[in-house]
Order: structure tokens, then sequence, then C-alpha cells
């Protein structure tokens, strides 16, 4: 068998080959294997070959079903707990943009899971916004015996503290039980509050989905101003729809958004999307007014200075190669 240096080494030589990453294990690395794998260490550290991030973990323990991706597609986790993190990341200069379609999560499952004073900082390039987010607490646990699993989470988002709380039925409950999986789940914080809550009736087949989702931002130019500079103050943003349908091709009914500041702005959109998942579908009444020449810019994506209020009611219809907007009335 292997020393404890040795596997270090093996890791540390997996980290630059495939990773282009510098790894340093200071603290004692630990392999239990039997039917699951269990893995302890403490002192890691994980840097980039060119800056784009530094992680710094304290403390590391997990326990890996062993071949639980052959036989169910998925990495089964029976429990894991990582404490004392530190990960800085830099935006580099060539950077592509982020696209969607080239995120590939793997399937995770997680039967337990404890997280703690985990911090996160994304910076881009000068002058640049420095984003941080700290989670001071995640614990993901079985209430009790064929119960659900409850989720609790607490931590600060750009300066925001957040509350995360929700309970639904674990892997373990559906694979024995074969019936409607059940989940609800809220986040409150100044950002943003939200809730969904509802059901899946085949989770296994990926079928039957009806789950109610609402949200309402105080501020929404705060949320968006995250992701995309110079947004104008737009007020308060209150929003609900429904998903129903499967996982490949769900829609979404009942849409019902409301953005509204004041006399400034005051927008409604309503309607449904047949698949949000090739957004293909889309029947969208809107309507709406602003007096505020920021908001119509930003709106018409084009500079209206000579513009004092306008008032809008149309129809969006189609999809990503059809869109068509109709029965417009400014």
């Amino acid at each position: 068998l292997l020393q404890e240096n040795h596997y270090k080494k093996l890791l540390s030589w997996g980290a630059e080959q495939f990773l282009d990453s510098q790894l340093v294990i200071d603290g004692p690395l630990e392999f239990e294997l039997a039917r699951n794998l269990s893995l302890s260490s403490s002192n890691i550290l994980l840097h980039a070959n060119d800056d784009s991030y530094r992680l710094e973990l304290g403390k590391l323990y997990m326990n890996f079903r062993l071949g639980s991706y052959m036989q169910t597609g998925s990495f089964w986790f029976n429990n894991i707990e990582l404490h004392d993190i530190n990960l800085k990341m830099n935006e580099t200069p060539g950077e592509s943009e982020f696209d969607m379609d080239e995120l590939q999560i793997p399937p995770v499952i997680l039967n337990q899971a404890a997280f703690s004073n985990i911090n996160v900082s994304y910076q881009e390039l000068a002058p640049g916004t420095l984003h941080k987010f700290k989670l001071d607490e995640l614990e993901l646990k079985e209430l009790a015996e064929n119960q659900p699993v409850s989720l609790r989470a607490v931590g600060i988002f750009e300066s925001k503290p957040f509350e995360l709380n929700g309970t639904f039925d674990s892997v373990v409950q559906v694979l024995k039980k074969q019936e409607p999986a059940n989940l609800d789940v809220s986040l409150s914080s100044e950002l943003i509050n939200f809730r969904v809550q509802g059901v899946i009736a085949e989770p296994i087949e990926g079928r039957g989905l009806d789950i109610s989702v609402e949200a309402n931002s105080p501020q929404i130019r705060e949320l968006i101003e995250i992701v995309w500079d110079e947004i104008p103050v737009l007020g308060n943003l209150q929003t609900s729809f429904r998903i129903l349908g499967d996982y490949d091709a769900p829609r979404l009914m009942g849409i019902d958004v409301h953005l509204q500041k004041a006399q400034e702005v005051d927008l409604k959109i309503t309607g449904s999307v047949k698949n949000l998942a090739e957004f293909e579908g889309l029947n969208l009444q809107f309507s709406g007014e602003s007096t505020n020449p920021e908001v119509l810019s930003w709106l018409m994506f084009d500079q209206q200075d000579h513009m004092q209020t306008v008032q809008l009611s149309g129809v969006i219809i189609g999809g990503i190669e059809d869109l068509l907007f109709h029965d417009i009335n400014a």
C-alpha cells in the first residue's frame, strides 16, 4: 500500500496535470476504503497557475458511496463536511463570457452535509467590482428516520445578510416509497425574498412537476447590478408563476410580473412559456409606462433623453428562432 506522502504527491500531480494548479496538503490525509470511501484532511491549498483562483480549505471530511455513478448515474455522498474555506477568484484578461450551454454540473446526491465559515470573492478586472459571499453555516440533515430532509443556511451576500430554510423528501425516501416528492424552500434577505413549494409526481422518471414560485425584490436594481452594470433605479419587483410538466420540457404557467417605482415605473407582464428548456412557445402580454428617461433608455437599449413619458402594451409570442412582437400600442 502507498504511504500518506505518496497519496499527497499523487493528488498534487493530478492537480498539476488536469487543473493546471498547485495542490499542497499540510494536514494529515486519511483514507478508509470499504463499501464506502471515506476521506478526511485539513489545511489544504489549491492555487491556479494563472492566478485565476486560490482555494484554502481548513477541514474536509466526506463519505462517498462507491459505484454510485455506475448504479444510479449520480455521485452519492452519504456525508460531506467543509469548514473554514476561503476561495478567491480573479477575472483574467481574455476570459470568455460565461456560456450556460457549456455548464456541465455532474449529478450529486447529498444525504447529509455540514458547511461552516465559507468565504468566496470574485474580483473583476480593474476597475471592476469585488463581489463577496459568506456562508456562516449550512446544514442538511434528516429530521428523523423516514422523515424529510431539513435545510438551513445563514450567510452574507454582497454585504446583505440572508437566511435559507426548507424541507424536502430525501432521495432514499423517494426510492423506497415510489411516491411523489415534496419540497418547500424559502429565502429571506434584503436583496430578494422567495419561496418555492410543490410536488414532483414521478421524481425518478422526472415527470409531473407542479411547483409554485413567489419572489419579491424591494430594489431589483441591486440584484441585477451583480451581473449587469449601469442599471437605473427600477423599484420593487414582484413575481409569481408555476412550473409544470417534466424535467426535459418544463412549462411556465400563470406568469405574473410587476415592476413598480412610485410614478416613474409601472410595468406588468403576464402569460406562459410552453417549453422553458428550449425557450419556445412564449405567450406573454405586457403593458406599462415610465416617466424616467434612464429607465426608458435601459428598456429600449437606446438613449432616449428626448422622451419624457412612454406607454406601451403588446404581446410577445414564439421562441428563440421566431420571436414576434404584435398588437404593439405606444
